[in-house]
């Protein structure tokens, strides 16, 4: 539900959320001491957010602000 409340705040100030959206446990230890990701399943969801925030990112460099 916190993933649908994100999003429908994005909606109502216009802005556009990527398809998908990535909850990580942070009581599962999936980080380590330096903050690097050590879970192999995390690493691959949030590659693939950031690949969608990415192409998002190109696909509105004509827009206007």
């Amino acid at each position: 539900t916190t993933l649908v409340a994100l999003r429908s705040i994005t909606h109502s100030l216009r802005g556009w959320p990527t398809p998908l959206g990535v909850a990580i446990n942070s009581a599962t230890g999936c980080f380590d001491a330096d903050g690097k990701i050590t879970d192999e399943t995390v690493e691959k969801q949030l590659k693939r957010m950031a690949g969608q925030v990415m192409a998002f990112a190109t696909c509105g460099m004509g827009m206007a602000a």
